[in-house]
């Protein structure tokens, strides 16, 4: 029997072409169908392999989650940005590889952050979100207050079933998003090709998801 062993560590000057790749595969897979094609391009284009070793050279705190010999995912992070707001520490962003989604490693990769920040001073932090995304919302709220039964609720009532519709096809990270901003009366169009939305077994599944939540 074989295992692969899982590490969080911080990037080294190595890890620039690895982190860009990350980065590059997890904004394809979340905003294709909602950023403009050549938008999302010069988006993803601008933190190649020279940006990120620049960034690691410069002492950004950049924190990877390592499965095998292959990097999953990578949180990067530091002093709060927006001084108006009384929090110490902000997580800039959090992204894992599609194929490492629903797995628990985004909450290893957060907890790892935070507890970064904390030996650094910086005890309060802030993460955007969303405010029409509650699930995200309620998630992150519970993780920062330590409670494992939320989290474990949340994960068995919501994630996990969104998941199962999410990874159904290829491209349905993007079709499940428009999908749910639809069903919460905001209407972002249909997905362009070679995309397809959501049947209507699984937009059913879906609205299903989003009622357990009640009114947002």
């Amino acid at each position: 029997m074989s295992t692969t062993l899982l590490e969080i560590r911080r990037a080294k000057m190595s890890d620039a072409p690895d982190v860009a790749e990350t980065h590059d595969e997890a904004w394809r897979s979340a905003y294709r169908g909602i950023i403009p094609g050549a938008e999302l391009e010069k988006l993803v284009n601008r933190r190649g392999p020279d940006w990120w070793d620049s960034a690691i050279r410069k002492g950004s705190r950049i924190t990877l989650l390592q499965f095998g010999d292959r990097v999953a995912g990578y949180a990067n992070y530091g002093r709060n940005r927006a001084r108006s707001l009384f929090y110490d520490g902000e997580i800039y962003e959090l992204y894992l590889r599609p194929e490492f989604q629903g797995l628990g490693f985004g909450r290893r990769l957060f907890s790892a952050a935070r507890k970064d920040l904390v030996q650094s001073g910086l005890k309060s932090l802030v993460v955007w979100a969303l405010s029409d995304n509650e699930p995200a919302m309620e998630f992150y709220r519970a993780i920062a207050a330590d409670d494992h039964v939320t989290t474990a609720r949340l994960i068995d009532e919501f994630f996990l079933p969104y998941l199962a519709i999410r990874n159904r096809r290829a491209g349905y990270a993007v079709s499940i998003v428009k999908a749910g901003t639809k069903l919460v009366g905001h209407d972002a169009g249909p997905v362009r090709a070679p995309l397809t939305d959501l049947d209507e077994d699984e937009l059913a599944q879906l609205d299903v998801l989003i009622k357990k939540l009640g009114a947002q």
